[in-house]
C-alpha cells in the first residue's frame, strides 16, 4: 500500500474549534513521522483513502487543531517536530476526532496515534473528563492501558487494581483510571520490575513467580486509600499539556502559578484532575494574534464610561508566543530540564533554543529553577501588565500613519467612487469612527480628573488583579517574543 501524504492549510484547520472555549472535541492532524526521523511530514494517507496514521508515532498529538493551530503548525513543521491534530470534521486531511465524556467507545481513540505528548485544546470542565480523556486514550495503546495489561499479565492484573482501589470513593471512577494508568506505566517503562531493585526479572513471561509488578512507595493499596495518586514524571509514558484560561485566578493583587485559584471554577476542577495524572496546565492570557486585535474588544467590554472606569490591568499572550511555549515545554521536557548554558535564551524558527551571547549573568534566562514542568500549573502571558485606560488613550488617538484608515484596516480613500451614494457612505464611516475614538478619550480624561491620576498608565496598586507569567518562561529557558501594536 503506498503512501501519499497531505498538506492541509493551517487557516482552514484553524477555523475548526477555538481553544479556549471551543467545542468539546475540536480536533486536527498533521504531520507523523515518515521514512525521514529528522523532518516533520503530513499524517500519511493511503492510496485507498484510508490513512495510517495509527501506526505511526509522533511527539506530539494535537487534540483539536483550533485558533492556535495557525501558529503551532508552522513552528512545529520548521522544528521537525512529528505530529499529528485532530478536528471535529477530520478536513484537510486531519484525523476525525471528537470526545464525548458521556460515551464509553473507544472507536475514536483507535484512530489517534501513539504519542510523545498530547495537548489538549479544547475546555474540560468539571470531575471526570480529564480522568476519563487520559483513560481511554490509554486503553487504546499498545502496551498501555487496562486492555494491554490484561493481554501481558492476565486478568490477575484486574485483581492488582482491585485490591489497590477496594476503598475508591470517587464515584467518576477517576481514581482507577489513575491506578491503571501507573501500573501500565510502570510496567512499560520499568520492563515489569522494581527500578530502586537490582532484580532483572521480566515481564514477558506469563508465569506468575517470573514476575514483578513495581508499586512505588507508599504503596498502591494506600495511595488510593488516601485518594491521591500522583505519576512521578519519571515514570509517565504519554505526557499530556493542556491549555486553561488565567480566569481562574481571582485574587485583586500579583498571582503567579502557584497563587491560590478559585477551586469551584468547573475549568479549574479539570485542570486539578489532569495535574494529579502529572499533566502540565498551560493557563493563557488573552489571546490575540491574526485576525484577533485587542483594539476591536474595547466597543464590547466597555460599552459606557462606567465599564471603561472599572477597567483595571490586561494581559495578553500572542497566539506565535502560545505555541512557543507548548514547543519549549516539549523540548525543554525532552532536554531533562537541564540547566542551559550561556546568556539570555531565545527560540528561532525552527523551534530550537538558542542563545544571543549577549549580557552578563544579570541578564541570563535561568532554567534550573528546581520545578519539574509536569504535575502543575503555569500562568502564560508576554509578562506585561497593561493599563486598560491607557490602551484605550492610545487606540483612540491618531498617529501619523492613521490617515485614510477606519477601525479594522479598512482603506478610508475612495479609489475611483462610481456613485454618489458610496461617496456618502464613507464619509459617515469617518464621522461615526472619529466620534467614536472623541468620546472614549473624553471618558478617560473625566475618569483620570475623577480619580486624581495624573498621567497614564496607571499605577499597578490601582489596576486590581496582575499576571506574573516570569517562572514558567524561567522554567522553558526562552522569553516571549511577540509584542502589542499600539
Amino acid at each position: 500500500m503506498t503512501l501519499r501524504t497531505a498538506s492541509p492549510s493551517p487557516s482552514a484547520a484553524a477555523a475548526t474549534v477555538g481553544d479556549r472555549g471551543g467545542r468539546n472535541g475540536g480536533s486536527g492532524s498533521r504531520n507523523v513521522q515518515s521514512g525521514n526521523p529528522t523532518s516533520a511530514t503530513p499524517v500519511g494517507v493511503a492510496s485507498d483513502g484510508h490513512d495510517d496514521h495509527r501506526t505511526r508515532t509522533v511527539t506530539l498529538l494535537i487534540l483539536g487543531a483550533g485558533w492556535t493551530y495557525q501558529f503551532l503548525q508552522p513552528l512545529l513543521s520548521a522544528g521537525k517536530i512529528t505530529y499529528a491534530a485532530t478536528t471535529t470534521t477530520g478536513h484537510d486531511g486531519t484525523i476525525p476526532f471528537r470526545f464525548d465524556e458521556a460515551s464509553d467507545d473507544l472507536g475514536p481513540f483507535k484512530n489517534l496515534p501513539d504519542a510523545e505528548y498530547v495537548l489538549v485544546t479544547f475546555p474540560l470542565k468539571g470531575r471526570g473528563p480529564s480522568a476519563k480523556l487520559v483513560r481511554m486514550y490509554n486503553e487504546t495503546r499498545r502496551g498501555h492501558g487496562k486492555g494491554e495489561l490484561e493481554e501481558a499479565l492476565g486478568q490477575e492484573v484486574e485483581v492488582e487494581v482491585d485490591s489497590a482501589c477496594h476503598d475508591d470513593s470517587r464515584p467518576d471512577g477517576s481514581l482507577r483510571a489513575e491506578v491503571e494508568s501507573q501500573i501500565s506505566t510502570d510496567i512499560r517503562s520499568g520492563d515489569g520490575q522494581n527500578p530502586n531493585s537490582n532484580t532483572n526479572t521480566s515481564t514477558t513471561n506469563n508465569n506468575r513467580s517470573d514476575r514483578h509488578i513495581y508499586s512505588p512507595e507508599p504503596t498502591l493499596s494506600s495511595t488510593c486509600s488516601s485518594n491521591n495518586v500522583t505519576a512521578s514524571p519519571s515514570s509517565t509514558v504519554t505526557k499530556w499539556i493542556q491549555l486553561g484560561s488565567t480566569g481562574i485566578w481571582t485574587t485583586p493583587d500579583w498571582n503567579d502559578s502557584s497563587s491560590p485559584i478559585d477551586d469551584t471554577n468547573a475549568r479549574a476542577v479539570a485542570e486539578e484532575e489532569l495535574i494529579t495524572l502529572n499533566g502540565c496546565i498551560l493557563n493563557l492570557a488573552g489571546l490575540y494574534g491574526g485576525e484577533r486585535n485587542p483594539r476591536n474588544w474595547v466597543s464590547r467590554v466597555a460599552r459606557s464610561k462606567e465599564q471603561l472606569g472599572q477597567k483595571g490591568a490586561l494581559h495578553l499572550i500572542h497566539g506565535r508566543d502560545v505555541a512557543r511555549a507548548v514547543v519549549g515545554v516539549v523540548r525543554k521536557d525532552q532536554d531533562g530540564n537541564e540547566k542551559e548554558k550561556g546568556t539570555a535564551n531565545t527560540m528561532n524558527d525552527e523551534g530550537r533554543v538558542t542563545n544571543d551571547g549577549n549580557g552578563d549573568d544579570n541578564d541570563r534566562t535561568h532554567t534550573d529553577v528546581g520545578t519539574e514542568l509536569f504535575g502543575r500549573r503555569w500562568i502564560v502571558a508576554d509578562c506585561v501588565s497593561y493599563d486598560w485606560w491607557n490602551l484605550v488613550w492610545d487606540w483612540m488617538g491618531e498617529h501619523e500613519n492613521s490617515k485614510g484608515k477606519v477601525e479594522g484596516g479598512r482603506s478610508e480613500q475612495v479609489a475611483e467612487e462610481t456613485t454618489e451614494q458610496k461617496e456618502t457612505q464613507k464619509q459617515k464611516e469617518r464621522k461615526m469612527e472619529r466620534d467614536m475614538k472623541s468620546q472614549y478619550r473624553r471618558w478617560v480624561m473625566e475618569l483620570m480628573e475623577e480619580n486624581n491620576v495624573r498621567g497614564l498608565p496607571r499605577s499597578m496598586d490601582v489596576l486590581g488583579r496582575k499576571l506574573d507569567a516570569r517562572d514558567f518562561w524561567k522554567a522553558i529557558g526562552i522569553l516571549p517574543e511577540m509584542r502589542l501594536e499600539r
